[in-house]
């Protein structure tokens, strides 16, 4: 299985670099990507095959590629030649008779097949086997994950869980255009492990860009995300989840952060508001506490309505804060949503975001737009994320960015 799934990605690599994707500098995004991070050799095999599902996923101009002029099209019987020319001074050789395609049936009952993704069996379509391929693969490594979570399970609890497994695999992937023409790469990877049979119901994590060490304005904003490939930001552990308790649901998190293996444990403890519908609300109680940064606290409270069909507007207001330095953050964010069908959707979004350092203020101001939608089945996004935002230390002036992810969900 190993060696299936680096020899998919090995040839998905050698696509895309044939496939040469043009950017927005004139130059060859694979020879920049491979120039600029060589060193995370898993990141960009994994965007090779990202970018090969949204270059396949295109439809095919079937008109371009299968039409045939009548005008070049000779009867069966003979094929046609070229005259040959002779001069009277000079005596020249016959000229080669060009090829000329022969049409193997007349012109008026010739049909051309339309190459669309419903028909794989087109001999000139090879994008319809390559997506089968990827889908073949994606579906083995999900079935693989699925499999090993519930072995854990029954190794841990001896019991057969009959009910559908809730373990998750899901990889973000994209880049980050931000002012004066700097681009960023971002990678995350997010593995859940679930072990519903055991006494306590146990899981185990893992995250490659844990959102417990971001500041709100990380968590809120796409592209105010760092690259976290090879930097001291993943995380695993064992979390248990408890049962709920007069509406408080609680989780707890113990497990050991990378660099040097240091250790966290993060509480959290969730209630969901009793309002009269159309509105709907959550209040988020969270304390982390990590080794060399000592402990913090995230407090988060929302609420909102459906105002309209598929429309949802609401509010979030979220408080940070740090026991090592004693100050806080704080941010409050206003945004409406609409749900577009076929899992597509549009968040609009305004907020601001504020600290207790140097004083208690408003720093930064901000707009946004994220839209999403599926790039192929339920199982490849795409995200694109605008933010525009306005930092008190450059006198607010406008600080534009742009995101593009894609989001493969390998479990349903």
């Amino acid at each position: 299985m190993l060696a299936s799934i680096v020899s998919f990605i090995h040839a998905f690599l050698l696509g895309f670099i044939a496939l040469g994707i043009y950017d927005f500098k004139n130059q060859w995004l694979c020879i920049r990507v491979l120039a600029c991070y060589r060193r995370s050799f898993l990141c960009l095999s994994i965007m090779t095959m990202l970018g090969t599902f949204a270059y396949a996923a295109e439809p095919t101009n079937s008109n371009q590629s299968n039409s045939l002029d009548a005008t070049s099209v000779e009867p069966a019987s003979s094929p046609a030649k070229l005259p040959i020319k002779k001069s009277k001074k000079t005596t020249r050789k016959p000229k080669q008779t060009p090829k000329v395609f022969i049409c193997p049936v007349p012109v008026d009952t010739l049909s051309v097949e339309p190459i669309t993704p419903e028909n794989p069996n087109n001999p000139e379509q090879p994008d319809s086997a390559l997506l089968e391929k990827a889908q073949e693969q994606r579906d083995n490594i999900g079935e693989y994950f699925i499999e090993k979570a519930e072995d854990l399970d029954y190794f841990f609890s001896r019991r057969v869980w009959t009910e559908p497994n809730e373990s998750k695999l899901q990889l973000d992937i994209g880049e980050i255009f931000r002012k004066d023409g700097d681009r960023e790469t971002i990678a995350r990877i997010r593995a859940k492990l679930d072990l519903p049979s055991t006494q306590y119901h146990l899981r185990l994590f893992f995250d490659t860009d844990s959102d417990d060490r971001k500041t709100l304005e990380q968590q809120s904003l796409d592209t105010l995300r760092q690259n976290s490939i090879g930097k001291e930001s993943s995380e695993g552990g064992l979390e248990l989840l408890s049962n709920e308790i007069d509406s408080w649901k609680f989780r707890n998190r113990l497990g050991l952060k990378s660099g040097g293996l240091k250790p966290f444990y993060k509480f959290t403890a969730r209630r969901e508001l009793d309002v009269e519908e159309p509105w709907s609300g959550q209040f988020k109680q969270e304390f982390i506490y990590y080794e060399e940064q000592d402990w913090r606290s995230n407090t988060t409270f929302n609420i909102g309505e459906n105002f309209r069909k598929n429309k949802y507007r609401g509010a979030v207001s979220q408080i940070q804060f740090f026991d090592l330095d004693d100050t806080f953050a704080f941010s409050q964010t206003f945004s409406i949503s609409e749900d577009k069908g076929e899992l597509r959707s549009i968040v609009y979004s305004v907020g601001t975001f504020g600290s207790s350092e140097p004083k208690v203020q408003f720093n930064d101001y901000f707009i946004s737009v994220a839209y999403r939608q599926p790039l192929y089945k339920k199982w490849c996004f795409l995200r694109l994320s605008q933010d525009v935002v306005f930092p008190r230390y450059d006198s607010h002036r406008p600080n534009p960015a742009f995101a593009v992810q894609m989001e493969i969900l390998f479990t349903e």
